[in-house]
């Protein structure tokens, strides 16, 4: 998917935002040797800044539903040195978990530990 975004943007072509009603998983393309140059350079880039936007989503995800165990949960930062990117990055994880819905799970089995 974003690779194909990639190409729309380089080649100023009609797709401008992808939808899944596109049912094609390969095409082919004429392009210039500058554009392929383009192309390779925005997708390697485009590629590593969304890895670490995923990331931080799946943490802010699994910290907002609670989806760890409870045991290891240890919510005191007070004696932990972090980088200013490791702060950065616990700031923009507490922003995203402020704008997601909690996932809501209603419990129906019971343990018996008899």
């Amino acid at each position: 998917m974003l690779l194909r975004q990639i190409f729309a943007c380089v080649l100023k072509s009609e797709y401008k935002i992808y939808t899944k009603k596109f049912k094609y998983k390969t095409f082919t393309v004429k392009i210039t040797k500058t554009e392929m140059i383009e192309i390779k350079i925005m997708f390697n880039k485009y590629t590593e800044a969304l890895e670490k936007e995923i990331d931080i989503l799946f943490k802010a995800f699994v910290y907002k539903n609670r989806i760890f165990s409870k045991k290891n949960y240890d919510d005191s930062f007070e004696d932990i040195k972090q980088t200013p990117e490791e702060i950065a990055e616990k700031i923009k994880i507490a922003q995203m978990m402020m704008n997601m819905e909690k996932v809501s799970i209603h419990k129906e089995i019971t343990y018996n530990n008899n």
